[in-house]
Order: C-alpha cells, then structure tokens, then sequence
C-alpha cells in the first residue's frame, strides 16, 4: 500500500480495484487525506457532478492509470517480459 503514496499524481485520472473486486472508474486523484486516524485517497468521480470519493488505502487491490501513453508501453513491456520468461 505505501507504493501509492508515491505515485499517485493530482488530476490524473485512474480505475481503482478494490479488494471486493469491486472496480471504480473514472476517478481523478485529488490528495492523500487523514479521516478518523485512518489514511485515505480522496478522488473526484468526473461523471457524477465532481463529488469526493474517499478509499480506505487497505482496501485498495491496485489502481490503474487511464487514456495515458504509458499504459500501451507498459503493456507491450510487459508481454515481451512474459514471452522471454517463457522460452
């Protein structure tokens, strides 16, 4: 969970997994928030009128970063990793 807190950049927009499998989507990053002693991500969901979503930073699965070039490098890096590890 303390890998996020480094990486994680305000006003992007990113698909977050929760543990319960539950998928989030289109949430953009505002900050990392302390509520009731507990560390929080605070998002905005863009599609329901920019309301805050606060996430239990241990009830996090994995969040991935949307719509940016990255995504596709990272994903073609990956499968080139996979395909040499599998010779």
């Amino acid at each position: 969970i303390q890998m996020y807190n480094n990486v994680l950049v305000e006003g992007v927009t990113y698909r977050i997994i929760m543990n319960s499998d539950k998928i989030l989507e289109n949430l953009v990053y505002k900050q990392k928030v302390n509520l009731n002693g507990k560390d929080m991500f605070c998002f905005v969901d863009i599609k329901h009128d920019e309301r805050p979503t606060y996430l239990n930073i241990s009830y996090i699965a994995g969040i991935i970063e949307i719509d940016t070039e990255m995504n596709s490098i990272i994903f073609d890096q990956m499968q080139e990793a996979n395909q040499i590890t599998s010779k």
